[in-house]
């Protein structure tokens, strides 16, 4: 517009500030949010005791350990110990989340002990918590290691495969592993071992398959008749004597012999438990007559003996000595209490004296559950009609169930 024309129109000029707005954007930066202990996200996850284990209160020292994810740096736990769902022990009150393992060093409750035991994670204001997947036991009876076979008196030649079997009561903690030796006369393993059959054997295997004569480290097995095998581990020496006993743990209970490969073994050598066609002929003949038959026929049960601890999905031999006609079928029946459960296995020949069993499977019938008051019973027909030759462990035995395998810190990170 022309100012001078608009001045002499009588026209008057405002002047109208500009106002110049700026937006400035930022950039926005996501900063983390903590899940509370509360939320959905949060997890705890018992990674020991975990199930199946079996904990000595003597020892007094117990570690417990877990995972955790979706929970702040500095949440505060609890840590208690329950049996059969009532709690016994405040392990540990308001701790720091991490580090995730602990050692619980005070003794255990007086008198305390047995099954059903779980540990109990959970967040100090329990939103968020986890437990044991199945029970594990605390036992104050120590640790007894039986050889049952060799037990003394047999005759296993050079290269033949025999099992070497023990078994076990009271408390393991610490043995994961053994080693077996192979001792002369007079079995001190401080003096004198032939050799090494078998090193780092897991322990609660309870046998070991050997091929007699082979030693670790290529030593060589003279053919003799004063030989004892021995299960050790470093932590039974606290129960040894100053002097080696000839009886302790874990050792033959009398020497056996390892003959050649071509030895003929005579029929009367044969030890206790040996089949009709492995006796001697005049015993044979016995055997074979009807009014003889059963004062030569016999069933004794090797293994379960009673107060094993065996855990569920692990292969057992149950084994047992028959002296009798080598074409007999033998059952293996299972039972809790006085309640049978049903048959281990069917037609198993008798003459065999073994039969290996997955610990928890029974023909026909779901898994067992883990537990206590479990009995075996080997079952023979006898040569008379209608009779049979029973045998059953002496005292119950506790089927464990599987411990679960703790995961790999390196995967858990990943995750």
């Amino acid at each position: 517009m022309n100012l001078s024309r608009a001045s002499k129109r009588g026209l008057r000029l405002i002047a109208v500030p500009t106002i110049l707005i700026v937006i400035i954007v930022f950039p926005v930066t996501a900063f983390p949010v903590h899940d509370s202990p509360g939320s959905p996200e949060g997890k705890i996850t018992v990674l020991a005791p975990n199930g199946g284990e079996v904990i000595c209160p003597s020892h007094g020292e117990m570690v417990v350990s877990w995972s955790a994810s979706g929970l702040p740096e500095g949440t505060l736990i609890n840590v208690d110990l329950y049996k059969n769902g009532v709690i016994t022990n405040h392990v540990f009150k308001n701790i720091p989340i991490s580090p995730s393992s602990r050692k619980w060093g005070e003794m255990f409750a007086s008198g305390a002990g047995g099954d059903g035991y779980k540990i109990r994670i959970a967040t100090a204001d329990g939103s968020v918590s986890d437990e044991s997947d199945a029970p594990f036991s605390l036992t104050h009876v120590a640790l007894s290691v039986t050889m049952v076979s060799p037990h003394g008196g047999e005759q296993w030649k050079l290269g033949e495969k025999h099992r070497i079997e023990w078994t076990w009561t009271g408390c393991p903690w610490g043995v994961t592993t053994i080693t077996l030796w192979l001792l002369p006369k007079p079995w001190d393993h401080y003096k004198d071992v032939t050799g090494t059959i078998s090193n780092m054997t897991p322990f609660i295997n309870g046998f070991f398959e050997w091929t007699v004569g082979d030693l670790l480290g290529g030593k060589i097995v003279q053919p003799g008749g004063d030989y004892k095998i021995e299960v050790f581990s470093i932590v039974f020496v606290p129960t040894y004597a100053a002097a080696i006993d000839p009886n302790r743990p874990g050792l033959s209970a009398a020497p056996f012999s390892i003959l050649a490969e071509n030895a003929v073994i005579p029929p009367q050598a044969q030890p206790a438990g040996a089949s009709v066609a492995q006796l001697s002929p005049a015993t044979r003949a016995a055997a074979t007559m009807p009014h003889m038959a059963a004062l030569a026929e016999s069933l004794r049960l090797v293994k379960p003996s009673g107060g094993e601890r065996w855990i569920m999905g692990q292969l057992q031999r149950i084994s047992w000595a028959w002296t009798g006609p080598s074409d007999r079928k033998a059952k293996i029946l299972l039972y809790r209490g006085k309640r049978f459960l049903g048959s281990l296995g069917n037609d198993v020949p008798a003459a065999t004296g073994f039969f290996d069993w997955k610990v928890g499977i029974v023909i026909g019938q779901p898994p067992i559950e883990p537990g206590e008051g479990y009995s075996i019973e080997v079952l023979v027909p006898a040569a008379a009609a209608g009779q049979e030759h029973r045998v059953k462990t002496g005292s119950p035995l506790t089927i464990s169930p599987s411990p679960k395998r703790m995961p790999n810190p390196s995967q858990e990170r990943k995750k």
